[in-house]
């Protein structure tokens, strides 16, 4: 792979240049032109990686100011698929090192350290040929009491659909949030997005961009490593709509096509005012809404409305 950056100073036909390094690190180009703007000349400006393939088959001509750091590592292609839950590689951290060298690793291997990487390292780097020997003090080979012949690593599949996945990630882009796309009948996961993102190949120690790139990403407060579709703690919140929604089309009561004045409150319960999300965000009611309707504005009254008038109408448990 090659470590992308560009020289301060040096650049010219800077439009064809940021043309082609949106094209391989994934990055607009105004958020390109704005890494090195700001800078004087002579600076390295580091922005990004790309693998070796991509680099010669986008290069078409010699760009000025463009520099290429080639590194070997494990590479993450298009800049993280789903790098949260695949996850990465590092050096094998210093407190696990003894238990790491006493299952047959070298301690300058890498090993997964975050996501299906972590769960799999066992299947990703194969069985450690081993032999076992009876030596005497002299240190000369008595015996060999055991050995074990090493076997290659295995490959592992996802069911993560890539196109889907890349599409979901794009949609979520300067967002912070997760998408999960479940197959309906077998429960695979098509596509699971948490962002912001982040690319994992920063972790890479050959990576000569990646220290820059790793202190940016421990120290960003909207927390990239994070997986928000696994590890945060979301209330259902209005998700329980379409449960509210189905219910009233199942009781008879409800269409399509019924009518509910959307307004900032609820007053159909005595004592008692509650107000829909528009009256937070000071944003005018949503006023009359269809049904699907009421869903696409999430209008609180409307569902409240209908969860009382389904207890009130003797259907507690519709």
């Amino acid at each position: 792979a090659y470590a992308i950056g560009v020289k301060t100073g040096e650049i010219y036909s800077e439009g064809q240049l940021l043309k082609y390094l949106s094209t391989l690190v994934g990055k607009s180009e105004d958020e390109i032109s704005y890494m090195y703007s700001g800078y004087g000349p002579g600076w390295y400006i580091p922005i990004g990686s790309a693998s070796a393939d991509e680099v010669n088959r986008y290069l078409i001509q010699d760009f000025s100011g463009l520099v290429l750091q080639p590194f070997s590592a494990r590479f993450y292609f298009e800049n993280g698929v789903a790098p949260q839950t695949i996850g990465y590689v590092q050096p094998i951290p210093a407190e696990q090192l003894d238990e790491y060298i006493r299952n047959g690793y070298r301690s300058d291997e890498l090993v997964g350290t975050a996501g299906l990487e972590k769960w799999s390292n066992d299947d990703l780097s194969g069985e450690r040929g081993v032999d076992m020997y009876v030596v005497n003090p002299d240190g000369q080979v008595v015996n060999r009491l055991a050995h074990s012949t090493p076997a290659p690593a295995y490959s592992i599949y996802t069911t993560l659909d890539n196109n889907l996945q890349t599409q979901a990630q794009k949609a979520l882009y300067g967002f912070k949030g997760a998408i999960v796309v479940l197959e309906r009948d077998s429960g695979r996961v098509l596509a699971m997005v948490s962002s912001p993102g982040f690319d994992p190949n920063i972790f890479a120690p050959t990576n000569p961009n990646g220290s820059v790139f790793l202190e940016e990403l421990i120290n960003n407060e909207d927390k990239p490593l994070l997986n928000r579709a696994t590890q945060g703690g979301y209330p259902l919140g209005s998700a329980n709509k379409i449960i509210t929604m189905a219910a009233a089309l199942e009781s008879g009561l409800y269409t399509k096509n019924t009518v509910y004045n959307c307004g900032h409150e609820f007053r159909e319960l005595p004592d008692l005012v509650l107000y829909d999300w528009t009256y937070e965000k000071e944003y005018p009611p949503s006023g009359e809404l269809t049904l699907p309707e009421g869903l696409m504005r999430s209008c609180n009254p409307y569902f409240w409305h209908i969860g009382l008038d389904l207890y009130r109408q003797n259907m507690p448990t519709a």
